[in-house]
């Protein structure tokens, strides 16, 4: 992890796809304040007691791309506002309503007005959450957004992003969630069937060595960042451990086992058997019913 902190010049080689100190001291006129001092200024807003979790988010967003792109932060209006909600008036997120934050994705901006309206439950944390607190999150139909407030922040890298690609990130991976409204339902419901299968026991190939050190990363994205229908997450599911097992009637005997457990041994075959689309609706159903 580097420190740019106390750097005062870089050549643009070693700007380029960096941390967001490096990016700042990269300005044609940077302020006169340190580093530190910008650091201070965005957890003064994080201790605002006035603002909700959403506002304080939109708030050090705005200012971090303010301090990179000056007056120019704005780069179009939209033809009409992203979000139907009355926001105050001139305010930060009425603001974000109506105009694209240059260089900011669509998704980003519209995910942070959507939880300031009420229809994405984010849960704002200040550290980062391993990939099965994020799993159980997504079990109660949440998501989660990282705000780092540690020594030198934003001279951190995380996850190869920097500060503000990080915050970003996380607001993207909301939206790709909450979107698809049925959609976000089954990945609910299959969510909720991996935690009764761990009720159950039925993955203790958690704790085998051999599945941590080739399988748990696939794992990990498969629960926590895969945003996508049920069934796609439950063939994934197969093929993960149809890789670890290497053997698919080991697996074909794990889902009846699991699946006759609670309570549904006719929809064995639907994953077992070769995958049609349209023998696949109870399969969906029962997932929803999971909800």
């Amino acid at each position: 992890m580097q420190d740019f902190s106390k750097k005062t010049s870089w050549t643009k080689n070693q700007l380029k796809h960096t941390n967001f100190a490096a990016l700042w001291l990269e300005r044609k006129n940077p302020s006169l304040r340190t580093l530190s001092e910008l650091e201070e200024e965005i957890r003064k807003i994080h201790r605002h007691h006035e603002l909700s979790p959403s506002e304080k988010l939109a708030e050090i967003v705005f200012k971090l791309h303010s301090e990179l792109h000056g007056q120019r932060s704005f780069s179009a209006r939209w033809s009409h506002p992203l979000v139907d909600h009355p926001f105050i008036k001139g305010s930060t997120l009425d603001q974000l309503n109506h105009k694209a934050l240059r260089s900011v994705p669509l998704r980003a901006q519209r995910a942070l007005l959507k939880w300031a309206k009420g229809e994405y439950p984010i849960v704002l944390l200040e550290y980062i959450p391993t990939p099965w607190e994020l799993f159980l999150l997504q079990t109660e139909g949440k998501r989660a957004l990282s705000l780092i407030l540690s020594e030198n922040f934003l001279s951190q890298q995380f996850e190869e992003r920097n500060y503000f690609e990080f915050l970003l990130h996380d607001l993207i991976h909301a939206d790709h969630f909450f979107e698809d409204k049925e959609r976000m339902q089954t990945q609910i419901g299959f969510c909720r069937l991996l935690k009764k299968a761990h009720s159950l026991n039925f993955l203790t190939f958690l704790t085998d060595e051999k599945f941590q050190s080739d399988h748990q990363t696939d794992f990990n994205y498969l629960i926590s960042d895969m945003n996508s229908h049920s069934l796609h997450l439950a063939l994934t599911l197969k093929s993960l451990l149809c890789r670890y097992w290497k053997d698919e009637n080991k697996f074909n005997s794990w889902w009846t086992d699991l699946i006759t457990r609670l309570g549904h041994p006719e929809l064995a075959p639907l994953l077992i058997e070769e995958y049609r689309d349209e023998r696949s609706q109870p399969l969906v159903d029962f997932f929803k019913s999971l909800n």
